[in-house]
């Protein structure tokens, strides 16, 4: 029994240092070649949609606006933050946030800057950077 626990716990403190020669640091994008600086990701090709585009083509830009919207939902809730890791979130409890880009319905696996004004990443997508729009604020100013 000594044996194998001073057998696995020599092999426990050799694997980091063996490995150690073929990990790489990770590298921040400023210090690594810059990439391409575009305004929406396709996984395939390039986006659709050209940089500045007003709408969606699917989207109606004249559609009535204003109204009320209701909407249900089953089961019940425990908590209305919607970043916890314990318990379960309020239906819709994500609707007042935004995110960085958002999906196009039209184009599969496509998605174009919401609060990102363009992203920025290398051939191989080994890092992103994101660049904020100048009207995105923080919740508290």
């Amino acid at each position: 029994m000594r044996i194998a626990a001073a057998v696995i716990a020599a092999l426990v403190l050799a694997l980091p240092a063996a490995a150690a020669d073929r990990i790489k640091a990770p590298v921040a994008p400023d210090q690594a070649t810059h990439g391409q600086v575009t305004h929406g990701l396709a996984m395939h090709g390039q986006p659709k949609y050209p940089a500045g585009f007003d709408h969606f083509d699917y989207v109606n830009p004249t559609a009535p606006k204003g109204g009320e919207m209701r909407l249900a939902a089953l089961n019940t809730f425990d908590n209305l933050n919607p970043f916890i890791v314990k318990g379960v979130e309020a239906a819709g409890s994500t609707l007042p946030f935004e995110t960085l880009m958002t999906p196009s319905a039209d184009e599969p696996f496509s998605t174009y800057g919401l609060i990102a004004e363009s992203v920025e990443l290398p051939a191989d997508r080994s890092w992103v950077a994101f660049t904020l729009r100048k009207e995105a604020r923080w919740h508290d100013g």
